[in-house]
């Protein structure tokens, strides 16, 4: 397993879909840039890596691992809700970042041809 991170989670919890964060959430990343540039949000059930530095230095291992997000978030649905879902599911279950290796390296090869010039 890559690095481990241990986190001093500093900045409180919130919720992106209150009005107070969608009225000024540029506030929020500031703070979590400033005191929390790699935060656990328990509703989204999401990292906010908010800093490049860290983007590098974590997602190249496995503490990141993404493949988990979409049944993660699914289960945060009432019971027989998913089926509402399943089409957008199937499509971003197809996407890069919802993919780990060996096929997100596929996936990513595949897009560095498509923006190679000649």
């Amino acid at each position: 397993m890559g690095d481990q991170i241990v986190i001093n989670q500093t900045v409180e919890q919130f919720s992106v879909y209150s009005d107070e964060y969608l009225r000024d959430m540029y506030s929020y990343y500031k703070e979590l840039r400033e005191n929390g540039p790699v935060f656990w949000n328990e509703e989204m059930k999401s990292w906010f890596i908010m800093k490049y530095e860290d983007v590098s230095k974590y997602l190249v291992g496995e503490t990141f691992i993404t493949s988990r997000l979409i049944p993660d978030k699914m289960e945060n649905l009432p019971a027989g809700e998913d089926a509402h879902f399943k089409d957008i599911i199937d499509i971003i279950s197809t996407w890069m970042i919802y993919n780990d290796r060996p096929v997100h390296t596929q996936l990513r090869n595949h897009m560095n041809r498509a923006f190679m010039t000649n």
